[in-house]
């Protein structure tokens, strides 16, 4: 440490982190929206799906419903 006992300040290009949920507890629907809204792949795939949905609804409804059952079951 330095002489005055206090830490240096990180530079000012060092990452912001994301807070953690507490263990054992899950992400809230805020959390995970705000990671999702910044993840390219999610939102590449949401892009998709809107373009698939546009042409083929039931289709689109169909294979989200089989993802989420393949996921969660």
């Amino acid at each position: 440490l330095p002489a005055g006992g206090a830490a240096p300040a990180p530079p000012a290009s060092a990452k912001a982190v994301e807070p953690q949920p507490a263990a054992g507890r899950l992400p809230s629907a805020e959390e995970l929206c705000g990671r999702l809204s910044r993840d390219p792949a999610f939102l590449k795939l949401v892009a998709i799906y809107a373009v698939v949905y546009d042409k083929f609804p039931e289709r689109a409804k169909a294979a989200v419903e089989e993802l989420f059952e393949k996921l969660w079951a």
